[in-house]
């Protein structure tokens, strides 16, 4: 039996088709859509099914932001860079050099919720370092040296334009949600939520399920084969504890 064949045996045995409080969180919609099969084969009538959510979808349920997709995510940098006094290109062409990695970069650092500020001085700093021992910069060498010192402040600027839009990229929503959970959170009001299936959780999921965790009944699965789990050599343990002990279980359940 695979693991959403357990997980559904496990929710139509102990809920006697009240599904209507529980929430299920899984990795993705992919097992979303297997999981709810499973529950129908087993379901001899019908019934109202439990909602059913990828992570992703269940921090974009919470937040008030709606996701911007990556080609708006571009045109709404491009226009905030344009009129940021420290623009010294306004070619698309040229901002395209940049961009992507730009917003990958950013989607990371709020995803784990680090000092954006600190991150750009620090890049700033190492790219002081190409010039060591130049007497004098060129223009073109200084306005290289500016582009990085002012990525923090277009940072700040292309979220304060996203939020004011009501919008955001999937990092800066996650960090939304974390930072703002208590309040967010009395929107979803489900008696039981079970965290089924998740392991590798990055710094703002593992702060979300914690919260839950400690305002509401809450199961953690982990979709694991005990022989992998207590094979020390693939560390899947160790992740696996450092998940239980930064969300708050006392224990875990294989499935």
């Amino acid at each position: 039996m695979n693991f959403l064949s357990s997980l559904a045996h496990r929710i139509v045995d102990n809920h006697n088709s009240d599904y209507q409080n529980i929430a299920i969180i899984l990795p993705n919609k992919l097992a979303q859509q297997k999981l709810y099969l499973e529950m129908a084969a087993l379901v001899p009538k019908p019934v109202f099914a439990p909602v059913v959510l990828s992570m992703d979808e269940l921090v974009q349920e919470l937040s008030p932001l709606e996701l911007i997709d990556a080609p708006e995510q571009l045109v709404e940098l491009f226009q905030v860079y344009r009129h940021c006094d420290f623009c010294n290109d306004d070619s698309f062409v040229s901002f395209m050099n940049w961009a992507r990695t730009f917003l990958r970069d950013i989607d990371e650092i709020d995803q784990y919720q680090c000092d954006a500020t600190q991150i750009f001085s620090n890049l700033a700093n190492i790219k002081e370092l190409d010039f060591f021992g130049s007497e004098q910069l060129t223009a073109n060498q200084q306005k290289y040296l500016d582009f990085y010192y002012h990525l923090k402040e277009l940072y700040a600027q292309f979220k304060q334009r996203l939020f004011s839009i009501k919008k955001g990229y999937k990092g800066m929503i996650y960090r939304d949600v974390v930072e703002n959970i208590e309040s967010y959170a009395q929107q979803f009001s489900y008696r039981k939520i079970i965290f089924a299936g998740l392991l590798a959780l990055s710094p703002t999921e593992q702060k979300i399920a914690r919260y839950f965790r400690e305002n509401a009944e809450v199961e953690f699965l982990f979709d694991l084969d005990k022989f992998y789990f207590e094979n020390e050599k693939l560390g899947i343990q160790k992740m696996v504890d450092e998940v239980r002990h930064t969300v708050g279980f006392e224990k875990i359940e294989l499935m």
